[in-house]
């Protein structure tokens, strides 16, 4: 029909094509209906598709060759020479039609305008620039004065002028910048030639002869970046002439200065010429010698902060010329120091408490407790001995540490039971005689059939069952690798097979809990073998009638990963080795 798609579309959206009769188009009779409004159309919307400022600049531009810009095209807009007839994402769409009737002359004037503006004036951040200013100083002075930025944040020619020749305005400036704290501990290093710039700051805000000023005021993601106290420029360079000229006040704020216990120990040895002065330093702190007057967050971890204590230089110095200190230079390294006379009260560590009540809680109900301290976790972990004849339970336990106050600040940290004490308490148990045997196979395959096996007594560590098994079925190049069993030797007279061997094993395990480092495999290769020889009705199929070593193991020795048997892989050898595990978890 002779028609652009956009002008299809704008004609649909004003309501001058008619719907469509059928599901997938317009009808013939329709077709030809719209061919009748074709001429309308482009009356309406025009012959070319409405353009944005910078198009319509480049049109103006290639029909007059003049330098017109988006912004010229803009004032013809704002003057009401043009008209939007579109909006595309928020932007105004103007129609060529009634772009190219615009007249020359007045365009031309437009252009002249700008240019002639351009020539007279200039951009506020390169002015900003050329004296040292933030755009947010200069706006600042501009609003001062009553001056505001012309057509594109330009500045006249004659204002800016005015601002270069008012020296006293520049010093102003200056003086009024917000000067952060990293940045005005810089200036001190650099004009009092010292290290530590940013203490003396610190130290000159405590005294009062440096107070904090408005922040600068930063926009988007460069805010973040200028957090924290900022001072007048003037104020700092006045106290660093202060400083410099004014040696009395300058060791005023150097003894002001905070420092951490490193420091301030590094600082009594370079004073009394000893060494480990840390030690002595913090039973100072003890013995309330020397008090911390401040402190600052520090961060260990990823979730972790610390609390560190700052003293006063003055007051390590004066630490310094207590008598006592003469008395630490006469010890030699791991002696003890003089300074415990003088610790008057000595508040018990954590774990004196926790060992103190444990002891007093296994008294009081004639169990034995236990008590783990778990650094990483920086918990402490209690459980007992559970017995027949012992009644202690977890809330027994629980009201027990209630009644202790001394231990009210550190009950957060005590976890009451633990994987642990139930390995411990499970070894005992296994332990004890008549309860339980342990078990082991070797197979001709991973979850193949058994070709050993052995069977020893838990509490004594007799050999109740040691013996080949004949599987019936070739030893695998991969088990063979592991255990060294070859055919031969289970094929050899003599060696029995599966079913004679099971009628042993269960007069072995007979009434017996069956233990095995991983006991699932080991139970269920023998209900493999049972169900290949016919013996469907087998006992120990039965996951009842066992119990795993190779979890309780792990967690006794709080590994996060399941810890191998390291029998070498032969029945008896293992078995023997998953008793010796067991005598080890029996201790806490």
């Amino acid at each position: 029909m002779g028609l652009a798609r956009w002008q299809f579309e704008r004609a649909q959206e004003a309501g001058m094509i008619p719907a469509r009769d059928h599901s997938r188009g317009w009808l013939p009779e329709q077709v030809e209906q719209v061919r009748g409004l074709v001429a309308g159309i482009v009356q309406r919307f025009g012959a070319e598709r409405p353009v944005g400022l910078h198009k319509c600049a480049s049109r103006l531009a290639a029909r007059l060759d003049r330098p017109v810009e988006a912004d010229d095209v803009a004032a013809l807009v704002q003057a009401g020479h043009l008209t939007a007839v579109e909006v595309f994402k928020g932007y105004d769409l103007y129609a060529p039609a009634q772009v190219d009737a615009l007249p020359p002359k007045l365009v031309t004037e437009v252009v002249d305008a700008r240019l002639g503006w351009e020539n007279a004036s200039m951009p506020v951040q390169e002015l900003a620039q050329e004296l040292g200013w933030s755009r947010d100083e200069l706006n600042a002075v501009l609003a001062e004065r009553g001056v505001r930025a012309g057509q594109d944040w330009r500045i006249a020619n004659e204002v800016a002028e005015r601002l270069r020749a008012d020296i006293a305005l520049r010093e102003r400036v200056h003086a009024d910048r917000p000067m952060a704290v990293v940045a005005a501990g810089l200036l001190l290093e650099r004009v009092l030639n010292v290290e530590d710039g940013r203490r003396h700051v610190e130290a000159a805000v405590t005294l009062g002869l440096l107070t904090t000023g408005p922040a600068p005021a930063m926009h988007g993601r460069r805010r973040h970046s200028f957090t924290g106290p900022h001072y007048r420029t003037g104020d700092v360079e006045a106290l660093a002439e202060r400083l410099r000229t004014d040696t009395a006040l300058r060791e005023r704020v150097r003894a002001e200065q905070t420092i951490t216990a490193d420091a301030a120990a590094s600082l009594l040895e370079n004073l009394l010429d000893v060494q480990g002065a840390r030690r002595h330093f913090d039973l100072a702190v003890k013995a309330k010698l020397i008090g911390a007057v401040d402190s600052h967050e520090k961060q260990v971890g990823r979730e972790k902060w610390i609390t560190i204590p700052l003293y006063r230089t003055g007051d390590v110095e004066s630490l310094a010329e207590n008598s006592v200190w003469h008395l630490v230079r006469e010890i030699g390294p791991g002696q003890r120091s003089p300074l415990w006379d003088l610790v008057t009260e000595r508040p018990p560590e954590r774990a004196t408490l926790l060992r103190r009540w444990l002891r007093d809680l296994g008294d009081a109900h004639g169990v034995e407790v236990w008590g783990w301290y778990r650094p990483g976790a920086k918990a402490w972990e209690i459980d007992w001995e559970r017995t027949p004849e012992s009644a202690l339970t977890r809330d027994q336990v629980m009201a027990s540490l209630i009644s202790r106050p001394e231990l009210t600040p550190h009950r957060k940290s005590i976890t009451i039971g633990s994987a642990a004490g139930a390995a411990v308490n499970f070894a005992r148990a296994m332990l004890e005689q008549g309860v339980a045997v342990i078990l082991d196979t070797e197979t001709v395959s991973l979850g193949g059939a058994v070709c050993e096996i052995a069977v020893i007594d838990a509490c004594t560590g007799r050999t109740l069952l040691d013996t080949l098994v004949n599987p019936g079925v070739p030893i695998e190049a991969g088990a063979y690798a592991v255990h060294g069993i070859t055919d031969s030797e289970v094929t050899a007279p003599g060696v029995p097979t599966w079913p004679i061997v099971y009628k042993r094993l269960l007069r072995a395990t007979a009434g017996k809990i069956v233990l095995a480092y991983n006991a699932s495999y080991d139970r269920n290769v023998i209900t493999f073998d049972c169900e290949r020889h016919g013996m469907r009705r087998s006992r120990l199929a039965n996951t009842e009638h066992w119990a795993d070593v190779m979890v309780p193991r792990s967690e006794h020795a709080y590994s996060r990963r399941l810890l191998r048997n390291g029998g070498g892989h032969r029945a008896l050898g293992d078995v023997q080795q998953t008793r010796q595990h067991l005598l080890r978890m029996t201790a806490p």
